[in-house]
């Protein structure tokens, strides 16, 4: 089986990792993917001297960072056991996140949720929900842990049979 975990370097989503670990067999292969928006990315480095380098690539920069927090995560699930490999896309995440999923026929999606309502899920959009609307795979979704009491494996309502 194959699993995918897009990750966007934050602490909320290490949580999807940390919950993978717990229910996922180590003959699952997993992917580890983050999405850079160029949204994201400023049209000019605060750094003055970096914006007279005709050299310096923002884009680059970001992907480089974007890979190398990804290999770190890697090499931690690889140090258990699991069979590990990493992506990075330029693009919307949903988009980037459905994209890769359908193009490498994964069996699950793995991810968290900042657990946003009301004005502030209106500003901020969901990112979580539009995967969940958009994805053929079924997707396994990790709560903000602050909003919630304890986590438990009980309370899942998900099948996973098969898939991992």
């Amino acid at each position: 089986s194959r699993i995918l975990i897009p990750l966007d370097g934050s602490a909320l989503s290490q949580t999807a990792l940390d919950f993978a670990e717990r229910i996922v067999n180590t003959q699952c292969e997993i992917i580890l993917l983050m999405a850079v928006q160029e949204s994201d990315i400023p049209a000019y480095d605060p750094n003055p001297r970096m914006n007279l380098n005709p050299e310096y690539n923002v884009l680059g920069n970001a992907l480089e960072t974007a890979k190398r927090q990804l290999g770190e995560a890697a090499d931690a699930l690889r140090e258990h056991g699991y069979p590990t490999t990493i992506c990075v896309e330029v693009g919307d995440p949903a988009q980037v996140i459905i994209h890769v999923a359908n193009s490498l026929n994964v069996d699950l999606i793995i991810m968290s949720t900042h657990g946003r309502t009301g004005i502030d899920r209106l500003l901020h959009g969901s990112v979580t929900g539009q995967v969940l609307g958009g994805a053929s795979q079924p997707v396994l979704v990790v709560g903000n842990q602050k909003h919630q009491r304890t986590p438990r494996l009980e309370n899942m309502a998900v099948n996973l049979v098969g898939v991992i």
